[in-house]
């Protein structure tokens, strides 16, 4: 029994217009988007002399700002003696380094199992 139509087109639909749809999805959020920077970027331009404007302020030529700092008096206090008998390095203490750990080697292990293996095969004699 043989499926009469093409079921992959009728699963899958044309391809062609999904891509279509997705244009057609896709045009109208792009041009609302130029449409906002532009918007965004005239109403800044507009906007930009007149906070500027208010933002200035004007000063008087008979107003003289003075940036007048209180002095400081600032000694440098002096270097404090040591007591006598202080030590000024502390005591030297031996540190044990600790040593890597040490493995049988192979030889010992082989010599072992085969020690093993013939007492189990005099064993079972």
């Amino acid at each position: 029994m043989r499926y009469p139509g093409n079921l992959a087109d009728e699963i899958l639909g044309d391809v062609e217009q999904q891509r279509q749809r997705q244009r057609m999805r896709i045009f109208p959020w792009t041009v609302t988007a130029i449409a906002a920077a532009l918007l965004l970027s005239v109403i800044s331009y507009r906007l930009y002399p007149l906070l500027m404007k208010s933002n200035s302020v004007v000063i008087n030529e008979d107003e003289q700002f003075s940036l007048a700092l209180p002095e400081v008096d600032f000694q440098v206090p002096e270097k404090p003696e040591i007591p006598a008998g202080v030590d000024l390095m502390p005591t030297y203490q031996a540190l044990s380094v600790p040593t890597f750990p040490s493995f049988p080697s192979m030889d010992s292990l082989k010599e072992q199992s085969d020690q093993d293996l013939s007492n189990s095969q005099e064993s079972v004699l």
